[in-house]
């Protein structure tokens, strides 16, 4: 389904952002 494959990758990458928000409050002092 074309919907629920693009919603998956949705949430892929929303969990990506969440860990990237955690990763950054975790070491602040890291340069992206």
């Amino acid at each position: 389904d074309d919907l629920a494959l693009r919603r998956m990758k949705k949430r892929k990458l929303q969990i990506k952002d969440a860990l990237a928000q955690l990763e950054m409050r975790l070491v602040p002092d890291i340069p992206a």
